[in-house]
């Protein structure tokens, strides 16, 4: 019992020095990890896509606080109703049927709100993920040029690396061509129907 155990540690040792060795060859031929480090939010404003978005968001929230300013007027006007109703009933089973509608006409309400919000962010959301679709690319070009292992975004924070390389300005001067000539900011499979909106985009959207 005793053989085994001491068997087992041998194994458990020389496994460890073949780790150890095969660290030190990596290093020694293989060179120091290099980190590539980009800024996403610097790349995004040199290549102008930073005040498209802004100006194109902007414009969503507009939209949104239209519709959100409608859906409130019509909430107040029904609650109202159903409030001078419910202080008309003369019944419990008249009041307790419509405090039931009124719960369920909030909750729809409180729905539809949730709906125009989500529905802004979203599509902001859809416009950074066609952004770094867009620039993938590069960012893999310019890796690959210098040899590196992995590229960061800044906001990573990575505290310390033995050789830390920025690309920004290499990706952008790889992307510049191609984001000048774009004509949306959406790729076609992130462009939102109409029947993916909230009926008050939807609406909104075909009165202007």
């Amino acid at each position: 019992m005793a053989e085994k155990k001491k068997s087992l540690g041998m194994f458990e040792i020389v496994y460890i020095l073949m780790l150890a060795l095969l660290l030190i060859v990596s290093v020694i031929y293989m060179g120091k990890p290099r980190v590539g480090i980009i800024n996403l939010a610097l790349a995004a404003q040199d290549l102008g896509v930073t005040p498209l978005i802004e100006a194109d968001v902007s414009q969503w929230r507009e939209i949104a606080s239209g519709d959100l300013k409608k859906v409130n007027a019509e909430y107040q006007a029904i609650s109202k109703a159903m409030k001078a109703e419910f202080d008309a009933a003369t019944s419990n089973e008249q009041k307790i049927e419509l405090k039931k509608q009124m719960n369920s006409m909030s909750r729809e309400y409180s729905a539809r709100i949730l709906k125009i919000k989500g529905g802004v962010q979203q599509h902001q959301q859809r416009i950074l993920l066609t952004f770094r679709k867009r620039l993938n690319p590069f960012i893999t070009q310019v890796a690959r040029k210098r040899k590196l292992w992995i590229v960061l975004d800044n906001s990573a924070r990575l505290v310390y690396s033995t050789k830390q390389v920025d690309i920004t300005d290499a990706v952008v001067g790889e992307a510049q061509d191609l984001f000048d000539k774009q004509d949306s900011l959406l790729d076609a499979d992130e462009v939102l129907t109409p029947e993916d909106l909230p009926a008050e985009v939807s609406d909104a959207g075909e009165k202007e």
